[in-house]
């Protein structure tokens, strides 16, 4: 099992939001189309600030991927759901605390996605955060000038 991908603030709300969801939904669908193993990494304090900030209809759409994680967990079956709840340990606040400062809703987001080696999924790319750091900006939508459009490469 690997972790493939990690939503930020801005692609959980995205994923929320009726009007972008088509854009986090298919970078999940392409994720779980190349290995129905990778899963999608959603920090916990990301969860909780996005879930926080969208109206109803949002707070159902995040709460339907904790109700897909117990699932999968109850059956004791991880690959049944597409996403895994990272939670944010006591030896990660102060680092991603830190990077919250410079990259508001990205910094529990940045320290998964180094720590798994996974592409950070964003609508408001931050490159700077460390040369490391695979970015897909969900903002660039379908009319990037890549062909591949958002493929997620292995990152071995």
């Amino acid at each position: 099992m690997t972790v493939r991908l990690i939503l930020d603030v801005s692609a959980l709300l995205g994923y929320a939001n009726t009007d972008t969801a088509l854009a986090v939904g298919e970078l999940i669908r392409e994720v779980r189309d190349t290995d129905p193993n990778d899963h999608i990494g959603i920090p916990a304090s990301a969860l909780l600030t996005a879930y926080a900030t969208t109206d109803d209809a949002g707070r159902a759409a995040l709460s339907n991927i904790i109700t897909d994680v117990e699932l999968a967990r109850s059956r004791q079956d991880p690959g049944q759901s597409a996403f895994l709840v990272l939670p944010l340990t006591s030896t990660e606040v102060m680092e991603s605390a830190d990077l919250e400062v410079n990259w508001p809703g990205r910094g529990h987001a940045i320290v998964e996605a180094l720590r798994h080696n996974a592409v950070l999924a964003t609508f408001r790319p931050c490159q700077d955060a460390s040369p490391r750091l695979d970015i897909v900006d969900l903002g660039a939508g379908w009319t990037d000038d890549d062909p591949d459009g958002w493929e997620i490469a292995d990152h071995d």
